[in-house]
């Protein structure tokens, strides 16, 4: 169950919502769902009339989009800790690579990437390389 919040006087945070960077949340009264968002390019009335299979179409692309960038963040992690002759260079050069492939696929989530993952590849390059 996701965590509940206070969004505005009326609204409780119900979830999140990544495929259009937006926020859900339910009324207290009514229990419609109605986005709460920064994006000012996105019209909400679409988003509420949204019809069941158009929305289910954008969440099976985000979730492959995330399979994908799993698969590319394993196969990333795999490449550096198994191959022995990269330098340590080259190991930056591909989890630099890696992160413009993720905010290609999700953008403006630089530091999401950051927060997640950047962490994780620089526990191995210092394992690997020995270095900080």
């Amino acid at each position: 169950m996701a965590p509940r919040g206070r969004l505005s006087f009326n609204l409780w945070y119900t979830g999140i919502c990544t495929t259009q960077g937006l926020v859900f949340a339910t009324a207290i009264k009514g229990r419609k769902a109605v986005p709460q968002g920064y994006r000012g390019d996105i019209i909400f009335a679409e988003l509420i009339s949204m019809s069941d299979e158009d929305r289910a179409a954008l969440i099976a692309q985000e979730n492959k989009m995330i399979r994908r960038l799993r698969f590319l963040v394993e196969l990333t992690f795999a490449t550096i800790a198994q191959d022995h002759s990269m330098t340590l260079e080259q190991a930056w050069e591909h989890v630099q690579a890696l992160k413009s492939a993720a905010v290609t696929m999700f953008p403006g989530k630089e530091q999401t990437f950051d927060l997640v993952y950047l962490p994780r590849f620089s526990r191995l390059l210092a394992e690997r390389f020995r270095a900080n």
